[in-house]
């Protein structure tokens, strides 16, 4: 599922519960936030390796723009605290207080 979040004048994509199809439109979501190479090679094993457990968050501030990706996760309690996990680095970033 992706959805896309307006909080002020920023924008956030959250990408959850993907699965092997979906990792060239995550990097195109990385792309679109001109997020550096290193970054998005970086996602992209990470996502190929199928052995992610937690959340994956960019921001860009200069754009003001945000991606944000949650995997299926065994439990409810581990997709809550991924999702807080990365709400809270997303927060950090529009609040400048990174």
């Amino acid at each position: 599922m992706h959805f896309v979040f307006r909080v002020r004048d920023w924008s956030i994509d959250f990408l959850l519960a993907f699965d092997g199809n979906d990792i060239e439109g995550i990097l195109s979501c990385l792309y679109d936030i001109d997020a550096p190479y290193d970054v998005m090679m970086d996602w992209k094993k990470t996502l190929e390796s199928d052995i992610l457990n937690k959340g994956l968050s960019y921001s860009n501030k200069e754009l003001k723009r945000s991606v944000v990706v949650i995997p299926p996760i065994s439990s409810g309690k581990e997709f809550i605290d991924s999702f807080i996990d990365d709400i809270c680095e997303v927060s950090s970033a529009i609040t400048g207080m990174d």
